[in-house]
């Protein structure tokens, strides 16, 4: 029997409606103290529709968008619950009720757009051989600057760009920077600075990437994610470096030679690293699979 809108519903009732097992929902209640259902004899839990609509927002950030745990509690005690809410339940006016009235080419504030970014999306413990690097795109058309006082004077502040750069670097985010505007002088020089902070393995050398039409953009863009995907694949154990070419290396199907200058070599004994046309190939078609097999003589599992 379908329970009116307004029902309460059970524990059980809201993990199967969110595809959430019981015990996720009860870890929330401890991280976000903004979920609480009434509770009856026997610790039995009951939510209302708010209840859930909260729950669904959070699950959305967390799940579909990438925020960390502390990145939703900061948007709770920023925006509060309504705004979390309306996300959960997709109600687009809300949503833009909450968020300040800018018209376009107002204002660009990279350096707290930049913070939030670091603040809430990016790890501190850096890149990692299994999640990989973490990388972000900074891509501008303007000075950066703030959002105004409350005289509506918008003022060119290249310090807090500068700042939050190195906040992401020290988080072991890797920063590139896209050029949408044709900067010269003081600004272009920010700009290629912002890069070289965000990439400190290029040792003050950092690419700025500057495309003059949108087939540019998307030919530096690809290429952005294409290096952060890599053709470094970590295996789920452990191979024989001597053994290593008795094993089967395929690219969405199609064999590769091992130690050839366009298929695959062992990096080390957990590592196989694409090379050539095979690298190419992977970065370009995002999709694709590698299947690595090996011999029980030659791998031993994690």
């Amino acid at each position: 029997m379908n329970k009116a809108p307004e029902a309460f519903r059970t524990i059980s009732e809201v993990a199967d409606d969110l595809d959430l097992p019981q015990h996720v929902l009860r870890f929330w209640e401890t991280r976000f103290t903004q979920i609480k259902p009434m509770k009856r004899g026997g610790g039995r839990r009951y939510y209302r529709p708010q209840d859930i609509d909260l729950i669904k927002g959070i699950r959305h950030m967390l799940y579909d968008q990438g925020y960390t745990i502390k990145g939703v509690q900061k948007l709770l005690r920023e925006n509060g619950n309504q705004f979390v809410m309306a996300i959960g339940n997709g109600n687009l006016a809300a949503i833009e009720a909450s968020m300040p009235q800018v018209q376009p080419g107002m204002y660009t504030p990279t350096g707290a757009a930049l913070d939030w970014v670091y603040d809430n999306l990016i790890e501190p413990s850096g890149p990692d051989d299994v999640k990989g690097p973490q990388i972000v795109i900074l891509a501008t058309d303007g000075e950066p600057n703030s959002c105004g006082d409350g005289n509506k004077q918008v003022t060119t502040d290249y310090q807090p760009s500068i700042n939050a750069l190195m906040k992401g670097t020290t988080k072991g985010a890797i920063t590139y920077v896209i050029s949408l505007a044709d900067a010269s002088g003081v600004f272009h020089d920010h700009l290629q600075q912002l890069a070289n902070l965000g990439n400190p393995g290029a040792k003050g050398s950092a690419t700025l990437y500057e495309p003059d039409s949108p087939d540019q953009l998307a030919a530096s863009l690809m290429s952005l994610v294409g290096a952060a995907v890599g053709c470094k694949i970590q295996l789920n154990g452990e191979v024989d470096p001597d053994q290593a070419c008795t094993g089967s290396v395929t690219l969405n199907g199609k064999a590769l030679k091992c130690n050839e200058a366009d298929g695959w070599k062992l990096v080390d004994t957990s590592h196989i690293e694409l090379q050539g046309k095979a690298c190419q190939t992977l970065m370009a078609n995002k999709d694709f699979a590698v299947e690595a097999m090996f011999s029980c003589t030659a791998y031993r599992p994690d």
